[in-house]
């Protein structure tokens, strides 16, 4: 399957995220399809940064791989840049733990 950054202009590259990747400029009014879901960007979004891709209200976090990247520091709407302006840096409690997983192989040693 060949795709073109025309058709595919962003990336949600985890199920879980909250943000957008453009991998092209993406202008102010322009309609994005990503992750099921069509976007009007509020703002323009240079290529390799971020955009919301749902309500976030200020103090909620954000994800990017799934992963917390920073707490919202303002309401930010979708399609809206997210970036230093209105992504921080919090403190928060992580439960960690670990897991040992084998899995097989065909592959003889």
């Amino acid at each position: 399957m060949r795709i073109t950054l025309q058709d595919t202009p962003a990336l949600k590259l985890h199920p879980d995220d909250d943000v957008g990747v453009a991998l092209v400029p993406l202008s102010a009014n322009r309609f994005v399809q990503i992750g099921g879901v069509t976007i009007r960007m509020l703002a323009n979004v240079d290529a390799g940064h971020k955009f919301a891709l749902r309500l976030v209200e200020q103090g909620q976090p954000l994800r990017r791989y799934g992963q917390i990247i920073g707490f919202a520091t303002k309401t930010i709407n979708p399609g809206e840049h997210v970036h230093s302006h209105n992504l921080a840096v919090g403190s928060m409690q992580l439960a960690v733990s670990y897991t040992h997983l084998t899995l097989p192989t065909n592959r003889e040693v």
